[in-house]
C-alpha cells in the first residue's frame, strides 16, 4: 500500500503531511517511528497505574504526533483524552474517549503496517 492509500484509509490529510514532510519516503519514515515508538502502551500503562501526570504526558505526545503527522482522528480523540487529564486526575469518566483514543491508534497501526 502507498503512503497517499494509507492516508486515505485513516481518513487523515495527506496534503497536509507532505507539505510538512516533502515526500512519502518521509512520511512513511516517521509513521514507522510512531509506531514503533508506541506511546499508546506507554498511555495505557499509566492508566493503569493512576498516574496521571504521565497518562497526561503520553496522551499529549500521541495528539503531537498525530498533528505533525496529519492524522486527524489520532490527532482529534487525543486532544480530546489528553485535556481531561490535564490537571491531574480526571473529574469526568474518561472510558469512552480512552475506548476511542485506543481504536484511532489501532487503525494507525493496523494501516502503517500495510505500507510497502
Amino acid at each position: 500500500m502507498t503512503v497517499q492509500e494509507c492516508y486515505q484509509n485513516l481518513g487523515a490529510d495527506y496534503n497536509s503531511a507532505l507539505g510538512r514532510l516533502m515526500n512519502d519516503k518521509l512520511i512513511s519514515k516517521f509513521l514507522k517511528k510512531y509506531v514503533d515508538a508506541n506511546p499508546f502502551a506507554l498511555l495505557e500503562a499509566a492508566k493503569a497505574e493512576d498516574r496521571y501526570e504521565d497518562v497526561f504526558r503520553h496522551a499529549h505526545d500521541i495528539k503531537g504526533n498525530g498533528l505533525n503527522l496529519s492524522l486527524t482522528q489520532l490527532h482529534s480523540t487525543a486532544s480530546e483524552f489528553c485535556e481531561m487529564y490535564r490537571n491531574g486526575k480526571p473529574t469526568v469518566d474518561t472510558t469512552a474517549a480512552f475506548e476511542a483514543l485506543k481504536i484511532a491508534n489501532q487503525a494507525v497501526l493496523d494501516e502503517v503496517a500495510k505500507l510497502d
